[in-house]
């Protein structure tokens, strides 16, 4: 079993992962409890009454991770708890552009906005039973280390804020060093890449390499064992190279700002955004600290410190929900371009009688592509997303609206 080991340099192993992000003994207290017992109670009475009464439906046909063997399983990182937290907290408190929508005074369009947002999670993220953004970008025939920094052709440090929303955007610190908690696993075979993560570059280490897929770790003769992960069965990092990501970046260096969450909220300016108006950002923010009446949910929480929080939180396990809800409230529910607006057409699908998938092809055009329509292609499981979201429309209990009857008119009296 150890025939054949390619001759490298030896590997660079991340290690320095701040204190904040390493497991350790949790126990819940009164105050924990009075926290999650006053957001959960925040969620209007209509749409928590919907929900709950459908929580066997959806943790049993929502709430899962799809196995190797294409099986359903009940997932480890979401669950039903911290999701109807999340959803009072995201209704309590505003960011840059509102609050989750839950239909003011008609909560069916709510639980439709709930249905669209956790049809698209379950794709994105649920499925997978991941919170990082996984290393998938395979560049020259590897998967380069520098896929923290950025995937699909995207820079995460340099996607910052507008001019007038700068001072919210999180600074890009090169002495941060943080490793994801989670990563994909490729299905029936070993080698998926492990953690990403960043760190500052060296005089011994001024540049990062690839995860080689091939390796074969678990060598019990040279007492090697796979333990990047769980589940680990082969590849490790080899930094005995410098391997570029799609924008030929070879370091990660200031690399911190992936994908997290549900819907894998990433960049200094929606991470940042999330530290202002609900972390530790709000405490040093006063006009934020006399809207909200009181402490934000997450003072204790310096997401622009440590990102990771969002996976990594023992204390808030729903923060993975609370950055996807923040980031569907950016990127769909405020979404209007073109005469295209995201509540409207929305509100126009159930009127029209539920009945076509126009309404939720153009929501997955808009979060993975940025518009509504076909101008910007093909959407990656389109009809994955639409069975998810009829499903769970049906757990909800969603039903057209009646038929509008037309005023019967009298008959006119002959002469």
């Amino acid at each position: 079993p150890c025939n054949g080991e390619a001759t490298r340099m030896p590997t660079f192993k991340p290690t320095n992962v701040p204190t904040s992000s390493e497991p350790t003994m949790f126990v819940t207290t009164e105050m924990d409890l009075a926290h999650d017992a006053y957001y959960t109670n925040s969620v209007p009475n209509a749409i928590s009454r919907a929900l709950n009464s459908a929580r066997r439906g959806i943790e049993k046909n929502v709430l899962v991770r799809q196995t190797s063997s294409f099986a359903r399983e009940k997932r480890r990182l979401y669950d039903f708890a911290g999701f109807l937290k999340a959803l009072g907290v995201m209704t309590k408190h505003s960011v840059t552009r509102g609050t989750f929508y839950l239909g003011n005074d008609t909560p069916v369009f709510g639980l439709i906005n709930l249905a669209a947002f956790l049809a698209q999670s379950m794709v994105e993220s649920i499925k997978h039973d991941y919170c990082d953004e996984p290393s998938r970008d395979y560049v020259n025939n590897k998967f380069p280390l520098s896929n923290a920094c950025g995937q699909g052709g995207s820079s995460y440090q340099v996607m910052t804020c507008s001019e007038e929303e700068r001072h919210m955007e999180c600074p890009a610190k090169k002495d941060m060093s943080i490793r994801a908690v989670t990563n994909t696993q490729w299905m029936g075979v070993g080698g998926a890449p492990g953690p990403l993560y960043c760190t500052p570059k060296t005089v011994e280490q001024p540049f990062s390499g690839f995860w080689d897929h091939l390796y074969k770790c678990d060598r019990p003769c040279r007492n090697q064992t796979c333990d990047e992960y769980k589940g680990h069965k082969s590849g490790r990092y080899d930094n005995s190279v410098a391997a570029g990501n799609a924008l030929a970046r070879t370091d990660v260096e200031s690399c911190c700002w992936w994908g997290r969450g549900v819907i894998a909220t990433k960049g200094v300016c929606d991470i940042g955004k999330l530290n202002y108006f609900l972390g530790k950002g709000a405490l040093s923010t006063t006009s934020i600290r006399q809207e909200l009446g009181r402490s934000p949910p997450y003072g204790d929480v310096d997401f622009c410190q440590d990102p990771e929080q969002i996976c990594s939180s023992r204390d808030h396990k729903e923060l993975k929900w609370v950055a996807g809800m923040f980031s569907w409230i950016e990127k769909v529910q405020s979404y209007k371009q073109n005469g295209w607006d995201y509540i409207t057409e929305l509100q126009k699908w159930y009127e029209h009688g539920m009945n076509d998938d126009t309404f939720i092809d153009s929501v997955g055009r808009i979060l993975n592509r940025g518009c509504h329509d076909d101008s910007c292609g093909k959407v990656e499981g389109a009809w994955e997303r639409r069975f998810n979201f009829n499903k769970i429309v049906e757990i909800l209990s969603i039903t057209p609206p009646p038929p509008i009857q037309s005023p019967s008119v009298p008959p006119t009296s002959s002469s």
